[in-house]
């Protein structure tokens, strides 16, 4: 960093052991989170989100409502989705739940691999974006 007053801000969100937040948290968090980094004197910021779609057990079509949602900026899905759609292998969406908020825009998806690593279904669900 070439500027000494700049800032990084690691954040982290619970997303898999109890109590995890709801959505509608996640959302919330993602807005105060946005409004904090406004405030920042710094002309540029940055918001960078991590974390996987479904995996263990892959479920495309949860990763397709979900993409739908990030695509048209529908802060009502994203803030309504059931914590029991948010377990085991698909509760990194809440990142995603955070980000999407704090951008409040339109997604653009780069990319969305559906990595199976056997015949059942098991493997990891890869998205990314850019908002």
């Amino acid at each position: 960093m070439s500027d000494p007053y700049d800032a990084i801000l690691p954040v982290m969100v619970n997303t898999y052991y109890p109590p995890a937040p709801s959505a509608t948290r996640c959302a919330q968090f993602g807005k105060a989170v946005a409004a904090a980094i406004r405030a920042f004197p710094q002309s540029r910021r940055v918001v960078v989100g991590s974390g996987g779609l479904s995996h263990t057990k892959i479920d495309e079509g949860l990763d397709a409502d979900l993409i739908r949602a990030l695509t048209k900026n529908d802060q009502k899905f994203l803030q309504t989705m059931e914590s029991s759609a948010l377990v085991e292998g698909t509760s990194e969406i809440r990142n995603w739940i955070v980000t999407a908020a704090a951008a409040d825009r339109p997604a653009t998806i780069v990319d969305y691999p559906p990595l199976y690593r056997t015949p059942n279904g098991v493997g990891c669900a890869m998205g990314f974006a850019s908002w």
